[in-house]
């Protein structure tokens, strides 16, 4: 049994890791909710719909110029033969750290909080989806196009794009229901 433990123990450590399980006070672990179905998933875009758009609009908006620059060079990366070398891993990865950049510019936790503890509910879903390179494409293109309207501060124009952007990676993912 002590052999067994060890490999177990690991497993249960990465998850925490991953955020997929908690350490329950004393013993034992409890499970973090996950996307579980196409429902779960529908809904977390639809949230994602509501809390990124408005982060944009929140006073005091001021996103990292650095780190938004870092973003563009990803993006660009993957439209020059990135999409087709990454693992889903990466890929979802540059995503993640797109969309959580621009959310950080609201200077606001919840908002932040909020969008890793989707992000990390959707990662399992995500790495186990088959990977649409041609919607990898529109999307990098869009995230650039978003890229400019934050650098020339047309934070409304920002805001409504990316209502959409989210709205049409829900749909091309999920099927058109609400």
């Amino acid at each position: 049994m002590p052999r067994a433990r060890l490999p177990l123990q690991r497993v249960l450590n990465r998850m925490a890791r991953e955020s997929m399980i908690e350490r329950k006070p004393g013993r034992g672990w409890v499970f973090r909710p996950l996307l579980t179905s196409i429902e779960s998933h529908r809904q977390s875009y639809r949230f994602r719909m509501v809390i990124e758009p408005a982060a944009i609009l929140e006073p005091g908006y001021c996103v990292d110029i650095d780190e938004l620059e870092k973003c563009r060079r990803e993006q660009v990366e993957l439209l020059a033969g990135g999409i087709e070398r990454c693992t889903p891993a990466e890929l979802f990865r540059a995503g993640v750290h797109f969309h959580e950049t621009v959310v950080a510019g609201a200077a606001n936790p919840f908002f932040l909080d909020a969008l890793r503890t989707i992000n990390q509910m959707r990662r399992v879903v995500e790495y186990g989806t088959k990977l649409d390179r041609a919607r990898l494409h529109r999307q990098c293109e869009e995230h650039l196009v978003l890229i400019d309207l934050l650098r020339k501060g047309e934070r409304m124009e920002a805001s409504q794009f990316l209502r959409e952007h989210l709205n049409q990676a829900r749909i091309t993912k999920l099927g058109g229901a609400a």
